[in-house]
């Protein structure tokens, strides 16, 4: 292979994650458009913003934010990221006034989020993406009293599910199926 191949492997790759990316923001549109939520005053639905970078531990990545709230005061985001060489996620990052206005209904639906295959953050800050027991702990795995006490030790809160990178093509469907139960879940 020459060496200026790997870019264009890779310029193509993104390519394709982005359109990707695109039918999971319309996919996600269609299911807010249905839902009756009672999401954050300022909380922005137009359209999703993405972001690229290109060294979070040396790999590539990308972040569709998508609805989403970050402000000095709140933070309401749904990630849904492309993390080179280690996965694909979708997230819920609740921080400031939505952590507010929302622990306590998680808290009380610990049952419904212990029946899921999801991971809840345990790290001081929810944008760290490492997929390790230092950051994540699956939460059907955790008492009802330890759930309560990560969501209260650091005032945010993050709950991703995880794709392995080879699961791509369920990652439509597997987002609108996350957003739809995490909205039932915290109404």
């Amino acid at each position: 292979m020459l060496d200026h191949q790997i870019f264009d492997i890779k310029a193509d790759i993104i390519s394709k994650i982005i359109i990707l990316f695109t039918r999971v923001e319309e996919k996600i549109k269609n299911e807010l458009g249905s839902a009756a939520f009672d999401f954050p005053e300022k909380l922005y639905l137009r359209s999703g913003k993405l972001s690229k970078g290109e060294n979070y531990l040396n790999c590539p990545y990308l972040v569709l934010d998508y609805p989403r709230l970050f402000s000095k005061d709140d933070i309401f985001s749904f990630r849904t990221i492309f993390w080179w060489g280690h996965y694909f996620s979708n997230v819920i990052v609740l921080g400031g006034n939505s952590y507010h206005k929302y622990v306590n209904k998680l808290i009380n639906r610990t049952g419904k989020l212990k029946r899921t295959d999801w991971y809840l953050c345990v790290h001081h800050t929810p944008w760290k993406l490492e997929a390790d027991d230092s950051n994540f702990i699956q939460i059907r795995t955790l008492s009802r009293e330890e759930i309560t006490g990560y969501m209260h030790r650091y005032k945010f809160i993050k709950i991703a599910k995880l794709y392995p990178l080879g699961h791509y093509d369920q990652l439509t469907a597997g987002t609108t199926r996350f957003i739809s139960r995490m909205l039932e879940i915290m109404r």
